[in-house]
This record gives structure tokens, C-alpha cells and sequence, in this order.
């Protein structure tokens, strides 16, 4: 579920956040061990291979990308095959991001952190420190 700019897993609030390029986000100092990013604007490894060099440790992409990455996944199809050192993996279904990052990282557990990037809806906050990027 979506509030406003957190989305809901169970009992936990996850901040989504927006805007940068790939790389100027530091991921590792927001603690985000998977960026989803939904943009639809970076669809090239090169591209998307920044938010690895910034922190994050798994790349989701809700879009076919232009050229090849770890994964496709296709729902309903191989979603079980992904692996733990796939890092950029393409789901072309937003539906089918959570289980992927689940699989991805062997939890078992609900989601710890997750940053979704969309282009098309900035955040209406701006992150300080009474109101963090991630919870």
C-alpha cells in the first residue's frame, strides 16, 4: 500500500524517494540495500550499474532494458530463478518487485529497505532530519 511517499509492507514504512541521476544518490549512507528504479529513463547496465557504485546492492527495473543485465524475470514464469549475486534485474512488473527483492536476498522476513525512484511523482517532502528519506 501507498501513503503519500511511504509505501506500507505490513508494519513497516518505507520512504520513496525521487529525482538525481543514477550515482548521485548515496545509497549506502541511506542504508537502502535495493533501489527499484521505475523511472523508465535509464535502461542501459552502464546507466543502472551507478546505483551499485553508490551503495545499493540489488538494481530492480520495472522496464525492458536496452541491453543485457543479470535477470528477467517474467511473473508466473521464472521468478524463483534469481539468484543472490544477480544485481540489476529486470521485472517489467512493479507487482512482482517485492518478491524479487524477497528471492534476491534469501529473506524470509518482510522487507527491510527498499527505495523506489519515479520520476513522474517527486516526493512533497523535503527529507531533514525530523523526516528521513528511509524509516
Amino acid at each position: 500500500e501507498l501513503d503519500g511517499n511511504y509505501l506500507i509492507v505490513k508494519d513497516q514504512r518505507v520512504r520513496v524517494i525521487s529525482g538525481g541521476e543514477p550515482g548521485s544518490i548515496p545509497w549506502d549512507a541511506l542504508q537502502a540495500d535495493v533501489v527499484v528504479d521505475a523511472t523508465g529513463r535509464f535502461l542501459t547496465r552502464e546507466k543502472l550499474a551507478l546505483h551499485l557504485e553508490s551503495g545499493a546492492k540489488r538494481v530492480f527495473l520495472t522496464r525492458n532494458p536496452k541491453n543485457e543485465i543479470d535477470r528477467y524475470v517474467i511473473p508466473g514464469v521464472n521468478e524463483s530463478s534469481i539468484s543472490l549475486s544477480d544485481e540489476i534485474i529486470s521485472t517489467t512488473s512493479s507487482c512482482l518487485v517485492k518478491s524479487g527483492i524477497r528471492i534476491a536476498h534469501g529473506w524470509e522476513e518482510e522487507l527491510d529497505s527498499i527505495v523506489a525512484r519515479n520520476a513522474v511523482a517527486p516526493p512533497k517532502e523535503t527529507p531533514s532530519r525530523s523526516n528521513p528519506l528511509i524509516l
